[in-house]
């Protein structure tokens, strides 16, 4: 049985966008999945308005996020059932950065809060996965900001969610790329450690299996000690091209 552990209106404020118009993915996710204990599974039905309010609505298998008469997101609990891959040092995530392909053409031209050459220090999270030498995993490092942390300076889990975005879709297509844009349609988290502001962190991402259109990839965390912050499964969605 899911936990509600807020019910007021919840709003995403305009730093969080993914593209210019509507709220990152996974952050989104991040922000839904607090509204239930343990590991969470956010689907997302439609893209989230930035700085709207929108309503929370408890049922048997979790809540919904509803705007008006529009479902936005589904949580529900979840088990992350799959292996992690070795960590990568801060060193080789480092290098692998390089090999980051949206640095002069971005498909949210630049603005992705997660992945967004455009945004400034303090601003996104400025995460730029590229392949790591001899492994088909992407890597990038990641130092948080105060604007990431709460007042005694522990990054946020829904910002530490947001981490595992982005990195998990460059995981599967650099590898194994598809042939049509695409759009996170869900993702199934855990926050297993918090960091603190100034910890430099890892974010890697690897491919599990493709099915039709759907992309199914894997994200972790880690600390500079290959320790996993945090984890998630995400399914991304190739868009009809016709």
């Amino acid at each position: 049985m899911a936990v509600i552990v807020q019910r007021s209106p919840m709003i995403i404020p305009e730093r969080f966008r993914g593209p210019r118009d509507a709220a990152h993915g996974g952050y989104a996710s991040g922000v839904y999945s607090s509204l239930i204990d343990g590991p969470a599974e956010v689907t997302l039905r439609n893209r989230t308005p930035l700085d709207t309010p929108v309503e929370v609505q408890e049922f048997d298998e979790g809540v919904r996020v509803v705007l008006g008469e529009d479902l936005l997101a589904v949580v529900a609990p979840t088990v992350l059932d799959f292996d992690v891959v070795a960590p990568v040092s801060v060193e080789a995530a480092d290098a692998a950065m390089a090999g980051f392909p949206w640095y002069d053409r971005h498909p949210s031209d630049g603005e992705c809060f997660a992945c967004g050459p455009g945004r400034e220090v303090g601003d996104g999270l400025r995460i730029f996965p590229g392949p790591v030498a001899g492994r088909e995993v992407v890597a990038s490092p990641w130092l948080p900001t105060a604007s990431d942390a709460d007042a005694e300076g522990k990054v946020l889990p829904a910002m530490l969610i947001a981490t595992l975005d982005c990195t998990a879709f460059l995981g599967g297509i650099s590898f194994h790329p598809g042939s049509a844009p695409s759009l996170l349609g869900r993702l199934r988290s855990e926050v297993y450690q918090r960091p603190h502001v100034g910890q430099t962190c890892v974010s890697v991402g690897w491919f599990l299996g493709r099915e039709g259109r759907k992309l199914d990839v894997a994200s972790a965390l880690f600390n500079d000690t290959g320790d996993v912050l945090a984890l998630g499964r995400a399914t991304w969605i190739e868009l009809r091209t016709t």
